[in-house]
């Protein structure tokens, strides 16, 4: 025997229509249909439902579907941190107090007068990073042109084929491995001594050294073999292509390894460098989880749309034009609708998991909030 509904006129005892209609399909899911009244009923009843509640009872289903894969990806743990000179890695939390202690050092730097953690020109960086690759390609330019090297026929000339490819690849290789080393020990230095750690300023003293010389070998060599060997496959050169020779070479052999050693060795401190790289993956973390939640609310908020359009429009709507029928006025019609009264059970499910979705979303907002998340947002 299926539950009777009493159909009361909207507003008898209830504080408004949506209160009304809310509590009007909750008795509905909850009736226990048996069977129809009449074939008509039943299959209007039907189609209405199909027409009418069930494309908005997919619409909620996706936008709860898409809510809780945002929620999901919201409480995902982000990889560890890393700082790329030393390797060492951070959670989220770690990485906000690691960066606030090295701001604070640098601020003390900057109080007393001091430049020193003062990044490198944009231009610079990007400059030092693709020296070496500009290195490879110059190289390849000068043996090519000057030396008359084909490249795709090695047999025509064998020594000046493998000494053409050795400066290729191992010039570049070599002048890129000192000029790196030899920045960051100039780097570290810089920062010992500003700090007064004399022995370790003198270790970093010594090792740039070490690498500025091996630079300047490998550079100088370089140079020299590229020169003699373009003068030589010039027949009686001239002054002009003398000096262009020279200087060619001059730049592919010292011009790279200034830029690339420039590059780090007055690109900041250790502090600031590890400042920027943890803020910079800590702000993007920050801003995936920001679109996450603003997702997820966009979601719940469209299905608490589509919610009130099923309660206050298209059920009504239906239950409207089923009562416009003949017996469709009688209120035990209703209940004898098994279209209806498993539209009705559907709506509520959906109800339950939009407001468990957003109990849910209240909590990743309040417990799994990232640290680099600005306080005011």
């Amino acid at each position: 025997m299926s539950e009777t509904m009493t159909l009361v006129a909207a507003g008898d005892g209830y504080p408004n229509y949506t209160e009304y209609n809310k509590d009007m399909v909750v008795r509905l899911a909850g009736s226990t249909p048996s069977k129809a009244l009449t074939n008509v009923l039943l299959n209007i009843a039907m189609v209405l439902g199909v027409q009418i509640i069930d494309p908005i009872l997919d619409a909620m289903k996706g936008a709860l579907d898409a809510a809780k894969d945002a929620i999901t990806a919201a409480l995902v743990v982000p990889l560890p941190y890393v700082f790329s000179e030393s390797g060492e890695t951070f959670s989220d939390k770690n990485a906000s107090e690691r960066v606030t202690h090295l701001r604070a050092l640098i601020e003390a730097h900057r109080a007393s007068g001091s430049s020193i953690d003062q990044r490198a020109p944009r231009w610079l960086v990007i400059a030092g990073k693709i020296a070496p690759w500009a290195e490879v390609l110059g190289i390849a330019v000068f043996v090519t042109a000057l030396w008359n090297i084909f490249w795709l026929k090695p047999w025509t000339d064998w020594l000046s084929f493998f000494t053409a490819l050795v400066l290729v690849i191992g010039m570049p290789i070599m002048q890129k491995y000192f000029a790196e080393h030899g920045g960051k020990a100039h780097n570290d230095y810089r920062l010992a001594k500003y700090e007064g750690l004399d022995f370790q300023a003198h270790e970093h003293l010594a090792k740039r050294n070490w690498y500025i010389a091996g630079t300047a070998i490998v550079a100088t060599a370089g140079m020299v073999i590229l020169a003699v060997r373009g003068i030589m496959a010039l027949d009686a050169p001239s002054l002009w292509q003398l000096a262009i020779i020279g200087t060619m070479a001059a730049i592919v052999g010292y011009g790279t390894a200034v830029l690339a050693y420039a590059a780090i060795a007055v690109d900041g401190t250790r502090y600031s460098r590890e400042s920027d790289e943890l803020t910079v993956q800590g702000e993007a973390h920050a801003a995936d989880w920001q679109a996450d939640v603003a997702t997820a609310e966009s979601a719940l908020q469209q299905a608490e749309n589509d919610e009130e359009d099923i309660i206050n429009k298209d059920f009504p709507k239906v239950l409207e034009i089923v009562r416009q029928q003949p017996d469709g006025d009688r209120e035990e019609a209703l209940c004898n609708l098994p279209p209806l009264a498993d539209r009705a059970k559907r709506t509520v499910t959906l109800m339950t998991r939009r407001e468990s979705l957003a109990a849910e979303l209240k909590a990743v907002k309040t417990d799994n909030r990232p640290a680099f998340l600005p306080k005011n947002v």
